[in-house]
């Protein structure tokens, strides 16, 4: 029978010397690091992330059977009043719009 020997060298990991810090401050350094990192991404997230911020505003007039609809898109990227909305208007009678299209407008 043969047998074959094979030597595998392990290393075990040593803190450094001169470093003599605590378990727990090196913890609270990570964390702290992190919490930097944490807040530079979310502030890079909210830059990208698309906002909800155009409304549409629709209402059914009964008596003159027409259906008012306003579109307001913003002018800046975070309004902060209606002034730095851009205001649409439109009408559109009701005889125009099929009936199932009308029960999808008003939900």
């Amino acid at each position: 029978m043969l047998e074959r020997q094979q030597s595998v060298e392990v290393s075990s990991f040593r803190a450094p010397t001169g470093q003599n810090q605590d378990i727990r401050e090196k913890y609270k350094e990570i964390k702290a690091k992190n919490e930097i990192l944490k807040a530079q991404s979310y502030a890079q997230y909210l830059k990208m992330a698309p906002t909800n911020q155009t409304w549409l505003i629709s209402v059914f007039d009964v008596k003159e059977c027409k259906m008012q609809m306003t579109l307001m898109n913003p002018t800046t990227q975070q309004p902060m009043s209606i002034t730095y909305y851009l205001k649409t208007d439109f009408e559109v009678l009701v005889k125009d719009i099929h009936p199932i299209d009308q029960i999808k407008l008003h939900k």
